[in-house]
């Protein structure tokens, strides 16, 4: 296997020096930090099935596209359930949650 040359791996860091990663979800997430998640992913999803831009989505949602940036890097502490559940319902208006009865 052949490793990239060193200029190589010097342009790549330069690149990713100040990238931004994806949060991912704790073994011990709450249950609120789960679905706060799973809204996240829907939109992230929303993006690649539409084959949209963030910018794009910012527009379509009436947002700052910094927001979307925070969505699609999973910074669920930014944000609550119902701002999340009404940014599903502006990308597709059938979206639902249903909750199992308590009996």
């Amino acid at each position: 296997m052949r490793y990239p040359s060193a200029k190589k791996l010097e342009e790549m860091d330069k690149k990713l020096k100040n990238a931004e990663g994806t949060l991912a979800l704790p073994k011990n997430a709450t249950y609120v930090e789960r679905i706060k998640y799973d809204l996240c992913k829907r939109l992230v999803a929303f993006i690649r099935v539409n084959r949209i831009t963030q910018a794009e989505l910012a527009g379509k949602l009436g947002i700052d596209p910094a927001r979307v940036s925070e969505i699609v890097h999973y910074k669920i502490d930014k944000f609550t359930i119902d701002t999340l559940l009404g940014y599903n319902r502006a990308v597709d208006p059938e979206f639902e949650i249903k909750i199992k009865p308590a009996i």
